[in-house]
């Protein structure tokens, strides 16, 4: 039995351990796999980064370029069309047009002087300097010894062209490291450099200490020992300007990336370079780093698992009792709350809107234009519902809008209501959630806003419409399609009234006349004060002239029967013009014809009537 036992727990202990063996087999085989992974992602990731890097400083290039093009271009231009143009003033034109830029930023030549020099120029420049005759603009090689600290220089030059003839050239210089931007080390591998090399190899060192200086990188590559397969795909990449990234391997088993990208001029090519030792590190560190977060975060775990347990209990107990309280504030307030669901387009309110509203559902799925249980709306405010649920998912966090819209109640009519709300977003992906909102009925302050209104619309003297409400609503009537006449009333002879009588006894004139005018027109019809003395009147949907006609003999009469005690013996006459309306008219083109009718009655012996024709006015 002893021997059994022992062999039974020999037999357990090497079970184990051999679970414990084939565990770690398996965890290592599990995180050297991560481990290659996480490698391969840092090198895609590095590789991208050198090709961004690449074409971006392609682009600045690029840019740098085009914007001395364009400079030098427009100032060409202006020099060729100016009528005279002699080379002091086209000194003075540079340095007004550079002198924000410091002087010696753009340079002229005159044709001789290019010629003087032609007999040293290269076949390069000297192909150059035909380019330039033909009108084009020219980006020159690189020339060492000429910039800041003898590094490199190129230049930007455009003609001057005066009959198709060369007369001159503005010309300006580039530094030549604008070409590679900020290097690192000056080794062909160090890590995050960058060269420019010609589409034929030859790389040239743009910055540092020391004269500029050029080398053949093909020999270069190949003296480091480079494979014969991978020096030939980057000379191809170089020759044809192709953007690529090429990874070059040395002695040792270390290496570098290399990305080549096109500049667009003169062959230049991009040549950025990073060593693969600064990518290997990584991974091995983040190995070691996610095996001790994975053992510590699983005691992290079990520990969060009871206390989220225990918080989520209380949260839950907590939200009953909010909402048992949000039920109880909502069944003792005026106030309708909704929420606004916008993953599951539900509408929901507090039951307190079903007190003052015929709502059948306090929770329905709304489908907009007033469907879905929501027909208490108006007709013309179940869209603007609409835009407001869609308004609401693009409003910032924590910003607020509101609208005002119409809703039919339980007393027959319509109630003014203002819905106020704002939108709670889903913290982990940013998208709207709900909208939280109230209803306030806000119908009494709709009433006194009406009233206010319609007292600012009324001349205090004579109750009537005032000039700018008359103008306002005629001209709405007008846009409409609405047709009908508009009499224009001037009082004859009113200033003698206020001279004789006085003022107040003019101001009860206007009163009366007001007051008439009214009795004589339909309650549709609309009568205002247009000047001191002048009243207009817009009748809506007549068409008959004899019907305008016995109208405005009753205007006539009815003003001639005006008798105050302060204007003794004194006869109130008047003269009125009157005009149709006509398709597509407006109120200023009305006013003007029955304006003119009616000094045509003034002119024809006042205390008439003219209306206007097209062809003229008649009595």
């Amino acid at each position: 039995m002893d021997g059994r036992k022992k062999r039974h727990v020999g037999w357990t202990i090497g079970l184990f351990l051999a679970f414990l063996l084939l565990a770690a087999v398996l965890m290592s085989g599990l995180f050297a796999g991560y481990r290659a992974r996480v490698q391969k992602l840092f090198v895609d990731m590095a590789v991208q980064d050198m090709r961004g890097s690449a074409m971006a400083r392609r682009q600045v290039v690029q840019a740098d370029i085009d914007d001395a093009t364009d400079t030098l271009q427009s100032m060409a231009a202006a020099i060729q069309t100016a009528d005279s143009a002699d080379r002091a003033w086209i000194d003075r034109y540079i340095g007004a047009v550079c002198g924000e830029q410091g002087s010696g930023a753009v340079t002229y030549l005159t044709a001789e002087e290019l010629a003087a020099g032609a007999a040293d120029y290269t076949p390069q420049e000297q192909e150059g300097l035909e380019e330039l005759r033909r009108g084009q603009t020219v980006v020159t090689p690189l020339y060492a010894g000429r910039g800041e600290a003898g590094g490199y220089t190129f230049y930007v030059a455009a003609p001057v062209l005066r009959q198709g003839q060369l007369t001159g050239v503005l010309y300006c210089s580039i530094c030549g490291e604008m070409l590679t931007g900020p290097t690192g080390e000056k080794t062909i591998y160090g890590a995050g450099e960058s060269y420019l090399v010609y589409g034929s190899g030859t790389l040239v060192v743009l910055a540092g200490d020391g004269a500029p200086r050029e080398l053949d990188l093909i020999d270069e590559l190949r003296r480091q020992q480079v494979p014969d397969e991978q020096v030939a795909q980057l000379q191809a990449a170089l020759e044809s300007g192709e953007s690529t990234v090429v990874r070059i391997a040395q002695p040792g088993g270390q290496g570098s990336y290399v990305a080549v990208e096109d500049l667009g001029h003169n062959g230049w090519r991009l040549f950025c370079c990073m060593r693969t030792t600064r990518m290997t590190g990584h991974p091995t560190a983040i190995l070691r780093y996610t095996v001790i977060l994975a053992v510590a975060l699983i005691a992290l775990l079990a520990l969060l698992g009871g206390v989220g347990v225990w918080l989520f209990w209380g949260q839950r107990r907590r939200l009953r009792m909010e909402e048992e309280r949000y039920a109880l504030l909502a069944r003792f307030s005026d106030t309708v709350l909704l929420e606004y669901d916008h993953r599951d387009k539900t509408l929901q309110f507090t039951p307190n809107i079903q007190n003052q509203f015929a709502v059948a559902q306090l929770n329905m799925r709304y489908t907009g234009r007033g469907q879905g249980g929501l027909s208490v709306l108006h007709p013309q405010d179940a869209v603007l519902l609409d835009s407001l649920l869609k308004k609401a998912a693009s409003l910032a966090p924590g910003q607020n809008d509101s609208c005002q819209l119409r809703m039919w109640g339980r007393d027959g009519r319509y109630h003014w209501m203002r819905c106020q709300y704002q939108t709670l977003y889903d913290a982990r992906t940013g998208r709207p959630e709900r909208s939280i909102g109230k209803l306030m009925d806000i119908s009494e302050q709709k009433r006194k806003e009406e009233a206010l209104r319609r007292r600012s619309a009324l001349d205090r003297a004579t109750s009537t419409f005032n000039k700018a409400a008359l103008e306002e609503q005629v001209e709405e009537l007008l846009q409409g399609g609405t047709k009908g006449f508009l009499f224009m009333i001037d009082l004859d002879d009113f200033k003698r009234v206020n001279d004789c009588c006085g003022h107040a006894a003019g101001d009860a004139l206007l009163r009366a006349v007001g007051t008439g005018l009214r009795h004589c027109f339909r309650q549709e019809d609309m009568v205002g004060r247009v000047g001191g003395d002048e009243f207009a009147v817009f009748m809506v949907g007549a068409h008959s002239d004899e019907i305008v006609q016995r109208r405005a003999a009753r205007i006539i009469s009815s003003i001639s029967t005006i008798h105050l005690p302060d204007l003794p013996g004194h006869a109130v006459t008047a003269s009125v013009g009157v005009a149709r309306t006509a398709d597509r008219d407006d109120y200023q083109a009305l006013y003007g014809r029955a304006d003119q009718a009616m000094y045509r009655a003034k002119r024809g012996g006042k205390n008439r009537f003219c209306l206007y024709r097209d062809t003229g006015e008649t009595e």
